[in-house]
């Protein structure tokens, strides 16, 4: 592998990491949309950085290779129809936004597909079992009216208790549903008593926190 193709793979590992930590831990409260618009750009910017270096990984276009996954056609489908929708829609500027927020999170399934290996799958693993045990203290401390409630330590604005730094329980279920295999999958897959350990943790509290959010996701 030469320094160019390194150095890309690199990127795209970095980029898809920082996804899985700053995207679900973004908060700002005093903005409209407290929760949406922080992550939305962070999720914009890490996929135009893992973009970037999956041109650079395939030598701008020159040895790019697509994978074969038998998800590709259902994604495929599923674009079609997103695109087709819009067509029907009474509110152009806002169908075209959730449009491109759909279109971006495609792109990052096949640039996933793609480029990411076992070999450099297990820093993913690792940051999202990190910030999915985080996330999940935070929400539980909240069930429980310890912290990051009103009156209390760090208080998080939400539409509904308990959503850590999702905004909303429905939203914070639709993450650990998503996080919470993710984390199995490093606990199955580690060989350190201490990875093992903390995947097991994360994996219970997400468990847990999932539970609380009454499942909704």
């Amino acid at each position: 592998m030469s320094k160019s193709e390194k150095f890309g793979t690199t990127l795209i590992q970095t980029a898809f990491c920082a996804m899985l930590a700053l995207v679900p831990l973004a908060y700002q409260s005093g903005i409209y949309d407290y929760t949406l618009l922080p992550k939305r750009l962070i999720l914009y910017i890490c996929a135009t950085l893992a973009t970037l270096g999956w041109l650079i990984q395939s030598g701008w276009g020159r040895n790019f290779s697509w994978t074969t996954s038998p998800l590709l056609l259902p994604f495929a489908w599923f674009a079609g129809m997103a695109a087709l929708s819009f067509s029907q829609t009474t509110h152009p500027l806002d169908a075209l936004v959730e449009l491109t927020y759909q279109a971006v999170l495609i792109g990052l399934f096949f640039m996933a597909a793609c480029t990411l290996t076992s070999q450099n799958l297990k820093p993913l693993l690792w940051t999202n079992t990190l910030v999915g045990l985080a996330i999940s203290l935070i929400g539980i401390a909240q069930f429980h009216n310890l912290a990051f409630v009103d009156q209390s330590f760090f208080p998080m604005p939400t539409n509904g208790h308990p959503s850590a730094t999702l905004g909303f329980r429905n939203f914070a279920a639709m993450y650990l549903i998503c996080a919470l295999p993710l984390s199995a999958l490093l606990f199955l897959n580690t060989t350190s008593v201490a990875g093992q350990i903390l995947s097991c943790l994360s994996t219970t509290l997400m468990g847990v926190f999932l539970v609380y959010t009454r499942t909704r996701g």
